[in-house]
């Protein structure tokens, strides 16, 4: 079995195609079988009907998140960092 792609606890983006307007930030709350993912805070009501028709099945596929990119604590500019490898010698 693969390791799942998202862990517990972790904030992700939701870009749905069949529920674009449930699409935004959300935190994996439980991961079933390795690859479905429920979302702490989201809640489609029973019976709403998707773009394709399809209601909503309680968990969300790996296919329609993505992961939040966070920037380091230590954010430095791309010049900065251009001016730190000019400084760096490499000794053989």
């Amino acid at each position: 079995m693969t390791q799942p792609y998202f862990s517990v606890g972790e904030i992700v983006i939701l870009v749905s195609p069949r529920f674009p307007d449930y699409n935004g930030e959300y935190v994996i709350e439980d991961i079933v079988f390795g690859f479905k993912y429920i979302l702490g805070g989201l809640y489609i009501p029973e019976g709403v009907k998707g773009v394709d028709g399809k209601t909503w099945s309680g968990y969300t596929k790996r296919s329609s998140l993505r992961k939040k990119y966070e920037p380091p604590e230590d954010n430095e500019s791309f010049s900065e960092m251009l001016d730190n490898l000019d400084k760096v010698v490499v000794e053989i």
